[in-house]
């Protein structure tokens, strides 16, 4: 697969405007839309189609923070192998399983209120993990422009922000779902 960031004409850096990062999707789509080559050969229609694939797959990782995160480590030469990554601190593990047990007794209490309250919480705490991360990148990003060896230090932070956005996202999924099956009520 191309680079998500050179296919959309990003810099290798992992914040990006999500405003930025859709409309350059929005006009790269456009210019691929098969209306425009309803008169060209049918290889420049199938080329056009598979770029458009291209770039709606590029589009749809970038706008994931964790894949958007592994893709930088790995353009930076560390391994995105889940098997090499060090474990969740029992402390991220403690957090997220009574935070997920405070989610399932509010769903059985069907408390909308406090369930929305809780999410917003963890929306913060995503938040801040986010800005958090992005200052580690960019010390990973300023290693590597400048060909330093990446500090272990930054890369097990990575590691870490990485694993934990992957927990908030499974704890919004169930807690969207907590929602709906709530809503139907």
């Amino acid at each position: 697969m191309s680079d998500p960031f050179q296919l959309l004409g990003f810099e290798h850096h992992f914040a990006l405007s999500a405003q930025e990062l859709e409309l350059r999707h929005r006009d790269l789509s456009a210019a691929l839309h098969p209306d425009r080559f309803s008169h060209a050969s049918p290889a420049e229609r199938r080329a056009a189609l598979n770029r458009a694939i291209a770039i709606n797959e590029a589009a749809r990782i970038l706008k994931n923070p964790v894949q958007r995160g592994e893709l930088l480590l790995s353009h930076y030469g560390v391994s995105t192998e889940e098997e090499q990554h060090p474990p969740a601190s029992p402390a991220l593990l403690m957090e997220m399983m009574e935070k997920r047990e405070r989610l399932r007794t509010l769903t059985q209490q069907a408390d909308i209120d406090s369930l929305e309250k809780l999410v917003e919480l963890t929306r913060g705490e995503e938040k801040i993990s986010l800005g958090q991360l992005e200052v580690v990148f960019e010390r990973l990003g300023a290693a590597a422009e400048s060909g330093q060896d990446l500090a272990a230090e930054e890369v097990e932070r990575a590691y870490h922000h990485l694993s934990v956005l992957r927990y908030l996202r499974r704890f919004f999924e169930e807690a969207d779902a907590s929602l709906d099956e709530l809503e139907e009520i």
